[in-house]
């Protein structure tokens, strides 16, 4: 299949949003039963995470189970998803630049922080290591 850029990234361009483990990745079976459709990272308590990659954030704030879920739309029509979060700075309709911190995860051990990452296309998750820089 063909994929286009990610952004005005080109693929492998990605940024990844918070340094850690990836605990689950794509595909893995979930608690649940059902498919990973994106990764989980386990970063330090509190770790600041940064947007993966520059667009305009479309949602910032609580979201059914997910918690704080932000999502950013790229130029090209793909959006990013981030949850996991214990507090996200940046509000709908603002410009983000990837590297640029939207978002604290919680300060605790217990269980640990997990960062969500899922890339969408017209409403399809995609495997988000297809565009992680350096894995």
């Amino acid at each position: 299949r063909n994929l286009k850029p990610l952004g005005n990234n080109a693929i492998g361009g990605l940024q990844r949003p918070v340094s850690g483990m990836v605990a689950r990745s794509w595909g893995d079976k979930l608690p649940g039963g059902e498919s990973s459709k994106g990764i989980y990272i386990q970063p330090r308590p509190n770790s600041d995470v940064v947007a993966p990659v520059d667009g305009k954030i479309e949602y910032a704030g609580m979201f059914r189970s997910y918690g704080q879920l932000l999502i950013i739309s790229t130029s090209d029509g793909y959006h990013i998803l981030l949850s996991g979060m214990a507090r996200i700075h940046g509000t709908p309709g603002q410009t983000v630049k990837s590297g640029e911190p939207v978002g604290r995860m919680p300060d605790r051990e217990i269980p640990p922080p997990e960062l969500y990452l899922e890339v969408r296309r017209s409403g399809e998750p995609m495997d988000p290591a297809r565009w992680m820089k350096g894995g």
